[in-house]
């Protein structure tokens, strides 16, 4: 199944497998991240052209939509002057370009997206146990912000949960990982990577346990419910109280007090609103949403004046105006069409760890969306190089994956 040029341990093969632990268990690992896939192209530049257009199938699309993402932002900062380190975090999306390149053209053992998926989860626990049971975190997170860090273990756990192999060993694997994220992010309380973890899953199961019957599937689903409901109703679990509190955050907000998580949340998307229809074409600026919130008499105290709108659609139309749509369209729906091609390809040539490879791809971008209902993918250094390497590390392996099953 594993072709045999593949077999050796390249410098991709140690990204595919150190990616996951450095983005969730190593102080500034997205940073090492980044420099280490540069780095890598550098030393092996010779050829990289050539490899760009064999590959040209997912290189062009990948390239045009982050060639758009960055015009998009680049504008609005010439439109309204703004400095040029605006485009820091955006300019991150080069990293799924380069990823992408480095695995096809030094090509990675697939196998090794797998293992270091459940090591990385495997550390992160390690580390939330401790800062739990030894620290007394309120919200663990091993050092990043605790939504961030979610957001990676959920995305991560999907990953290895449509690890290939049909056999008990396997499923065993995939399921003891996606249930150690689960017992992460109830001890972490976020509640958007925790709702991008269920309702992702939820059409991945079929994928995982290929042949399964319409009885077997909602019968798995009543147990689960059943298994949630029993994590839910352990006293202090913090991921349960932050549930409970929605109706009443959402009473206050309908008096006026926004002061709570979910308030400080209607209240931006409500201004966002109402700026977009100012704004409609160029938004307010990039990444000036803060400037909006800090406008606002109540601020700097209150919990909604932070720096951007806690919700990608809104964050995007708010400062950037229609073409901030464009712009996540091209990160979204661009990886996600290559992976459902690619997907669909695998599964006609009947292979098993294309097409796992490809539903990894999937799963990444819906979690992303998902958790992106509650938070900005963009407003974090961590976030858009997790984003950015895992669909430039999956699109590079399912490009490979295609090569040598059809070769």
């Amino acid at each position: 199944m594993w072709p045999d040029k593949f077999r050796h341990l390249t410098v991709a093969s140690l990204l595919v497998l150190a990616f996951p632990i450095l983005l969730l268990s190593v102080p500034k690992g997205a940073s090492v991240f980044l420099a280490a896939t540069f780095v890598a192209l550098m030393v092996a530049r010779h050829g990289l052209a050539a490899t760009a257009r064999a590959n040209a199938d997912v290189f062009g699309p990948l390239s045009l939509a982050i060639l758009t993402v960055l015009v998009i932002c680049l504008g609005s900062i010439l439109h309204f002057d703004l400095g040029w380190n605006t485009l820091d975090n955006p300019s991150r999306m080069i990293l799924a370009l380069l990823a992408c390149l480095l695995v096809m053209h030094r090509g990675a053992d697939t196998r090794l997206l797998w293992a270091g998926a459940l090591i990385g989860l495997i550390a992160a626990a390690a580390i939330i146990a401790w800062q739990v049971a030894v620290l007394r975190v309120d919200r663990p997170s091993a050092g990043l912000p605790p939504i961030v860090f979610a957001n990676m273990v959920a995305a991560i756990a999907l990953i290895g949960f449509v690890r290939p192999g049909n056999d008990w060993r396997n499923h065993a694997l995939a399921w003891g990982g996606l249930f150690l994220a689960a017992v992460i992010l109830i001890l972490n309380g976020s509640r958007g990577p925790w709702m991008a973890l269920v309702i992702t899953t939820l059409p991945l199961i079929p994928v995982r346990h290929r042949g399964m019957r319409a009885s077997s599937y909602f019968g798995l689903l009543l147990v689960l419910s059943l298994l949630i409901a029993l994590a839910f109703a352990i006293p202090g679990v913090e991921l349960a109280s932050r549930f409970q509190t929605i109706g009443t955050e959402i009473d206050r907000f309908g008096t006026g007090d926004a002061d709570s998580p979910v308030g400080a949340r209607l209240l931006m998307w409500q201004l966002g609103v109402q700026t977009l229809l100012a704004h409609p074409l160029t938004g307010i600026g990039l990444n000036q949403y803060g400037q909006l919130m800090m406008s606002l008499p109540q601020c700097p105290t209150a919990q909604f004046c932070v720096k951007h709108g806690h919700n990608d659609l809104m964050e995007a139309l708010t400062t950037l105006g229609v073409p901030g749509l464009v712009m996540l369209g091209a990160m979204y729906a661009v990886p996600a069409r290559l992976f459902w091609r690619m997907g669909r390809a695998a599964r006609d040539r009947r292979d098993t760890v294309g097409k796992s490879v490809a539903v990894a791809g999937l799963a990444v971008v819906m979690a992303t969306c998902i958790s992106g209902l509650t938070q900005v993918t963009l407003a974090h250094q961590a976030n858009i190089v997790f984003y950015a390497g895992a669909i430039g590390l999956l699109l590079g392996l399912s490009a490979q994956q295609a090569r040598a099953s059809s070769g």
